[in-house]
């Protein structure tokens, strides 16, 4: 609610990117990232934000914030990112 009142109306971005865990295929990797971020594009959406807003992209498992060799490693690695954009 926060976030879609702050960038309702306002000339912010915002970027959605997904990750995953280092499980299965690459190329699957992608679209579960890529749907991950999709997920909250589509929360955003329908409190408002406008979809030009709000940019979606996937680094599959590229990007890992901690090892895939745990469980709870694992786990941290299956997020979304979300950065707010400035326009200027």
């Amino acid at each position: 609610e926060k976030l879609s009142s702050r960038i309702i109306g306002s000339s912010e971005r915002i970027s959605l990117v997904g990750h995953t865990d280092s499980k299965g295929p690459e190329d699957s990797n992608m679209n579960l990232g890529k749907n991950r971020a999709l997920a909250i594009f589509n929360i955003l959406v329908s409190k408002g934000v406008s979809k030009d807003q709000v940019d979606v992209s996937s680094m599959g498992e590229s990007l890992p914030v901690a090892s895939n060799n745990s469980e709870s490693g694992m786990n941290e690695n299956r997020r979304v990112e979300l950065k707010i954009l400035e326009q200027k």
